[in-house]
């Protein structure tokens, strides 16, 4: 805590040095501005950039508080990365639980919700756009097929694990 807070206090009194800096360093074209949003690793990368130009013995505590800064965001940002993949590829229990539900006859949202919210399934409730985003992923993976049925109300989206499109087997007679 104590050489964030030396850091700071640098950081307030070269304020102009820095400034002046990396101005001098943009027109020198060592430093690429860009208007798009900087990340806190960028920002660091810049801060090392004007501080190594200072030269003096508090600007050398401050480089080391930053680099240590630059390492940790780098590693929470690879925990992070590391932690989004592990979930992706364990998949989503209800998207499986979803897949089970669905048979060869046409089953639309509301009776899969009913079926899941039934008691059927040891999962938490799921609401009907929940069960829609799942089928997407299943209708995208191939695993199954929307197909639309004919209600007292109109036509609803169904979904089936035949594919209404596929030639249907027609028995072949022989003669």
């Amino acid at each position: 805590m104590k050489n964030k807070k030396i850091f700071y206090i640098i950081y307030i009194e070269s304020k102009e040095k820095i400034k002046n800096q990396i101005k001098f360093l943009q027109q020198k074209g060592s430093i690429i501005m860009t208007n798009s949003k900087m990340t806190k690793v960028e920002a660091f990368e810049l801060a090392l950039v004007a501080l190594k130009a200072l030269e003096t013995e508090e600007a050398e505590t401050a480089y080391e508080v930053i680099e240590k800064e630059i390492t940790r965001c780098k590693n929470a940002a690879k925990r992070a990365a590391d932690k989004r993949a592990e979930k992706k590829a364990e998949g989503d229990a209800a998207t499986e639980i979803i897949a089970g539900l669905i048979g060869e006859t046409p089953i639309t949202v509301a009776e899969i919700v009913a079926l899941y919210n039934e008691g059927l399934v040891d999962e938490p409730e799921i609401t009907p756009n929940k069960v829609t985003a799942r089928t997407k992923k299943l209708v995208d993976a191939g695993r199954i097929y929307r197909t639309s049925v004919k209600t007292s109300s109109g036509k609803k989206v169904a979904y089936s694990t035949i594919d209404p499109e596929a030639p249907e087997a027609e028995d072949e007679v022989e003669e």
